[in-house]
C-alpha cells in the first residue's frame, strides 16, 4: 500500500503575490493612490453616466427639482483572483453647507458608520496629512463573529473622501489593501471652499437672483441651511423682500417662517416678537399664521408658549390633515414643563373635534409625568367623566360581544380559536383613566368606573387598569393578575410593565421564573391568536457586547396538524 503522508504533511496554503502597486491617478473624482489593482474604466461612458446623473440633480427632470445634496461618486477596486475589494466614495458638500462644530462634525462622521448596527468601535487613529487634509481611519468589528470593516474618511476642502473593505481579526491586510490605504491622497488643487466658513451672505444673495436656477437652488435649500441668531434679521429681511408674483412666494415664506422656530436666541431674544408681527401682517393668509403656531410650538421658550396660549384662544387655525395638529402637539410635548403653563385654559379646545384628542392626550402626559395635579384641571372633572362614560360604554358592548361569540364557542365545540375581533386602540379609555385617577378619593364614581375595567373581557384593559392602580398604590385583587400571568401572550408583558412601575412585588410567584417568562416572550412576539403547544427543551449560555446571559430553547407548532419549529 502506497503511502502518501508525506504528501498531505507537506500540503500548505501560500500567500496570493499580488503585482507591484503602480501610482493610479484619478481626475475626475481627484485623488491618487498606489495600487496593485487597477479598475478597467471606460472613461467615455463614465462621463456621460456622470453628466446625466448631474443634469438630474441639478432640475433636469421631470419634476424640476434640485437635489441639495450632490450625488456621491462612487469607486470600487476589487481583486478577481482574491476577492478583495476597497470601495471608494467622494461627497462634495452642498453649496450653502456650513459646519459650526469640527469636533461634532467628526463624531457624527464615524458614528454614522456603526451607531444602526450590531457593529462597535474597536480602534480609530486622527490623520494630518499636507495640504490640510484632516480625517479618521478607524475599525469597525462585529458582536457576533470575527469580522472588521476598517474605514478612512478625509476632508479635503469641501470634499471627503471615504475608503471602506473588510477583513476580519484572524489576518493582518494584504499587501494590496494596505498599500492602497497608506498612499491613498486627495487631489494636492484646491477643490473647493472651506465648509468651516458660513455661506448666509452667499444664500440670501443668490434667494433673490436673477437668474433662475441660482434662485431656485437657493429656494429649494431654505431648510437645510444653518442661520443661527445671526440669521434672524437676515430671515426677516427676506420675507419682507419676497415678491407675490414669485410662484414659489407661498412656500419659500412659509419654510422661512418655520426657521425661525429652531433658532434659540438667547442671547437677544427677538424671534417671539418678530412671529407676533408675522401673524398680524398675515390676518387674510391663514398658511402663514398656522406655520406661526408651529414655529412657536418648536421655539420652547417661556414667551413663545404664552404667545402660543393667547394667539390659539383666541383663533386656534385649522390645518388641512390631522397629521398637521398631530406635528403641533408633537412639538409641545417635547418640553412637558412649558407645556405646563397652557393648561386649564388650552382645555377650552376640547369642544372642537379637531383639537380634543390632542389636547386630552398632552394633559395625559402631563398628569401621568405629575407635572400637573388634579385640582388643576378639576373643573373640567365633569365633562371628563362624561366622556369617559361613553368610552366606558363601548367598551362594555365589545364585551358583551365576546361573551357571545364565547358561547358560540363553546355550543359548536369549536376549540382552538380566539374570538378576538377588537383590535381598535384603547388609547382613549386608558387616558380617561389616567385623568380619572386623581379622583379615585374624591368621586365616589370613579372606583366604580375603574372596577368595570378590571371586569373587562379584553386583557388589554384588564392589564392597563391594573398596572396604572399599582402604580398609583391603589388595590388591585390578585385573582386579576394571577389571570394575566397566567396567559403565555400577556405574562411577559405584565412582568415588563409592573417591573417599569415598581411594582414587581404583586407579580404572582408561580410564574414568576424565566422558563415561563422566557415562553411568554416567545410566544407574545409571534403575534398569533393561538399557538397549539410550546415546549421548552433546553437553555444555552450566551455572551452579547460583553453581557452574559442565557439563551432559551422551545419548538413550538401554531396549529396541530403543523411540523414543529425551534
Amino acid at each position: 500500500r502506497a503511502d502518501f503522508s508525506a504528501y498531505f504533511n507537506s500540503f500548505d496554503f501560500t500567500p496570493y503575490k499580488y503585482n507591484v502597486a503602480a501610482t493610479y491617478v484619478d481626475t475626475f473624482m481627484n485623488f491618487s493612490v498606489n495600487t496593485a489593482v487597477i479598475p478597467d474604466i471606460n472613461e467615455e461612458i463614465r462621463g456621460l453616466a456622470e453628466n446625466a446623473a448631474s443634469e438630474l440633480a441639478n432640475g433636469n427632470n421631470s419634476t424640476g427639482y434640485i437635489s441639495y445634496w450632490p450625488k456621491t461618486r462612487n469607486g470600487l477596486f476589487k481583486s478577481e483572483a482574491t476577492g478583495e475589494l476597497i470601495a471608494v466614495g467622494i461627497q462634495e458638500y452642498p453649496k450653502y453647507y456650513y459646519v459650526k462644530d469640527s469636533a461634532k462634525f467628526w463624531i457624527d462622521e464615524i458614528d454614522e458608520s456603526y451607531k444602526e448596527s450590531d457593529l462597535f468601535l474597536y480602534r480609530s487613529e486622527p490623520l494630518l496629512l499636507n495640504h490640510g487634509i484632516k480625517g479618521y481611519k478607524f475599525v469597525l468589528r462585529d458582536t457576533g463573529s470575527s469580522r472588521t470593516i476598517t474605514r478612512m474618511v478625509m476632508l479635503k476642502d469641501n470634499y471627503t473622501f471615504s475608503l471602506v473593505t473588510m477583513g476580519d481579526t484572524l489576518t493582518t491586510g494584504s499587501a494590496f489593501i494596505n498599500s492602497f490605504f497608506k498612499s491613498f491622497r486627495p487631489a494636492e488643487k484646491k477643490l473647493g471652499r472651506n465648509i468651516y466658513e458660513s455661506r448666509l451672505d452667499d444664500f440670501f444673495t443668490d434667494l433673490f437672483s436673477k437668474d433662475s436656477t441660482i434662485q431656485a437652488r437657493a429656494q429649494q435649500s431654505v431648510s437645510n441651511i444653518y442661520y443661527g441668531e445671526k440669521g434672524v434679521p437676515r430671515i426677516i429681511d427676506a420675507i419682507n423682500r419676497l415678491n407675490h408674483s414669485d410662484k414659489e412666494y407661498f412656500n419659500t415664506k412659509s419654510k422661512l417662517i418655520a426657521e425661525l422656530g429652531y433658532i434659540k436666541d438667547t442671547t437677544r431674544p427677538v424671534v417671539v416678537n418678530h412671529l407676533r408681527k408675522i401673524y398680524e401682517q398675515t390676518a387674510d393668509t391663514s398658511l402663514f399664521q398656522n406655520e406661526v403656531f408651529h414655529s412657536l410650538a418648536r421655539h420652547k421658550t417661556v414667551a413663545a408658549y404664552n404667545l402660543f396660549k393667547e394667539l390659539i384662544l383666541q383663533d386656534p387655525p385649522i390645518f388641512e390633515s390631522d397629521y398637521e395638529y398631530s406635528d403641533l402637539f408633537d412639538n409641545l410635548q417635547d418640553s412637558l414643563l412649558l407645556a405646563r403653563s397652557l393648561f386649564p385654559e388650552l382645555l377650552q379646545l376640547t369642544s372642537l373635534s379637531d383639537y380634543k384628542g390632542k389636547v386630552l392626550s398632552l394633559l395625559v402626559t402631563l398628569v401621568d409625568s405629575n407635572i400637573i395635579k388634579a385640582q388643576e384641571y378639576e373643573n373640567y372633572f365633569s365633562k371628563i367623566y362624561f366622556d369617559a362614560k361613553i368610552e366606558l360604554k363601548k367598551q362594555r358592548l365589545k364585551d358583551e360581544k365576546i361573551m357571545e361569540k364565547e358561547i358560540v364557542k363553546d355550543e359548536n365545540a369549536a376549540g382552538g380559536q380566539n374570538y378576538n375581533y377588537f383590535n381598535d386602540d384603547k388609547a382613549n379609555l386608558y387616558e380617561y383613566s389616567v385623568l380619572l385617577l386623581p379622583f379615585y378619593t374624591k368621586n365616589n364614581n370613579v372606583p366604580s368606573f375603574f372596577e368595570h375595567l378590571l371586569q373587562s373581557k379584553e386583557p388589554d384593559v384588564r392589564l392597563n387598569t391594573a398596572v396604572l392602580l399599582l402604580r398609583n398604590n391603589l388595590p388591585v385583587a390578585d385573582s386579576i393578575l394571577l389571570n394575566l400571568a397566567a396567559t403565555d401572550q400577556y405574562r411577559s408583558r405584565l412582568f415588563s410593565e409592573l417591573e417599569k412601575a415598581k411594582r414587581l412585588d404583586k407579580f404572582p410567584a408561580t410564574y414568576k421564573n424565566q422558563i415561563d417568562i422566557a415562553r411568554s416572550y416567545l410566544v407574545a412576539d409571534k403575534n398569533y391568536d393561538k399557538v397549539d403547544s410550546i415546549v421548552f427543551l433546553l437553555k444555552q449560555p450566551a455572551a452579547y457586547q460583553g453581557k452574559k446571559g442565557t439563551v432559551y430553547f422551545f419548538k413550538y407548532r401554531i396549529k396541530k396538524e403543523d411540523d414543529w419549529k425551534i
